[in-house]
């Protein structure tokens, strides 16, 4: 997302405040660690993402991998969006 938002400063000219960033499902996540890095971006539409990946990850996986599960995407995969917006 780094290159995106640096191709559209210094390619396409524009102001950080005049980029609003669009996110679908797992882009979120990207999505939120750009405007976390670049404050100065004016808006972020997230649409149909999510705020944790634990939650989703443990409703695909069986009950008996409950710890395997949430400690392998905490420590390798933690696409946690909320976190990064506060």
């Amino acid at each position: 997302m780094d290159v995106v938002v640096q191709y559209a400063i210094h390619r396409l000219n524009y102001k950080l405040e005049d980029i609003i960033i669009y996110a679908w499902s797992i882009g979120g996540f990207t999505a939120t660690w750009a405007t976390m890095t670049y404050p100065e971006i004016s808006a972020l539409v997230l649409d149909a993402s999510f705020d944790d990946l634990v939650p989703l990850a443990l409703k695909v996986m069986p009950e008996n991998c409950r710890g395997l599960v949430t400690r392998t995407v905490r420590e390798y995969l933690n696409l946690n969006n909320a976190e990064q917006l506060c």
